[in-house]
């Protein structure tokens, strides 16, 4: 999964923009509740996609897509399975980890996130749009399919349940005081706690002012929390995307076997897992 340029700058991509292989991606997305402002307009040239590139008919919060969605939506804006795709978010480092993690996910292997979002691009004078690439008809372009792996970087709550006896280093993105059961979940129904075993790194350890903080502090950060990237990791959050935040910081370090708990706590939560708080 390793990638040299898995997170890349605004001047970075300020550069690669003439290049027309190089596809930007809005990923916006906020969680259920949220009043949150955030910074208006898109990168030149970047269609939208956010959480809805995600299997609507699962029963997990923000699943992977089906393959033929990912061709659908991809087609609509003419992406090549060779394109090298730069995802964003308007709130800097968020939910744009996650639509990297599904290009991976589904064998596209040129895909990056850039490190402080729009806000990062703003602050450096580059200019945006006030509104996103619009999708076109499918028959004028056919996404062809890079060899999918759907499979690798994800497990199932079952998986877990049935690796719980040996251990596995699971790693929790929610903040402490959810994991530890102190503060109530954003959605309704869900028990308290976290799956037993797990580790608590929430998100903002890898993430501070809307980008990624430097590679030193994160490993150190990665040390004092005990998460050993020797190991393979399991990451969590409360509905999969945050998660996808440790996975990228935790790749970025030289880990070479993540996987993605899709479910999260929106699955485990609402079942009769075992929970520890």
């Amino acid at each position: 999964m390793a990638s040299i340029n898995s997170v890349v700058e605004t001047g970075w991509l300020q550069d690669a923009l003439s290049n027309d292989q190089v596809r930007v991606i809005d990923a916006t997305w906020s969680l259920i509740g949220s009043t949150e402002s955030l910074v208006e307009g898109y990168i030149h040239g970047a269609g939208h996609y956010g959480i809805h590139l995600s299997d609507r008919i699962s029963n997990v919060k923000h699943p992977l897509p089906s393959l033929a969605e990912f061709q659908r939506l991809n087609s609509s804006f003419g992406i090549s399975h060779s394109d090298h795709i730069v995802c964003y978010d308007r709130k800097g480092v968020y939910a744009s980890p996650r639509l990297w993690w599904t290009f991976k996910m589904m064998g596209h292997k040129n895909v990056s996130v850039l490190n402080g979002g729009l806000p990062a691009w703003i602050e450096a004078g580059h200019k945006i749009s006030k509104t996103p690439l619009l999708p076109k008809n499918t028959d004028d372009f056919i996404y062809e399919q890079p060899v999918p792996s759907p499979k690798a970087g994800i497990i199932s709550k079952d998986e877990i349940l049935a690796l719980l006896p040996s251990r596995p280093q699971i790693v929790d993105a929610r903040s402490t005081d959810r994991f530890h059961g102190l503060a109530p979940e954003p959605r309704p129904g869900l028990r308290s706690g976290h799956i037993p075993g797990s580790i608590s790194f929430p998100y903002h350890r890898c993430v501070e002012n809307g980008r990624y903080v430097e590679l030193t502090r994160l490993a150190e950060n990665v040390g004092r929390a005990g998460i050993d990237l020797s190991r393979p990791i399991i990451t969590t959050c409360g509905s999969g995307v945050t998660a996808c935040i440790l996975a990228l910081a935790f790749n970025r370090l030289g880990a070479s076997e993540i996987k993605v708990y899709d479910g999260s706590w929106s699955e485990w939560g609402a079942s009769n897992a075992p929970i520890e708080v």
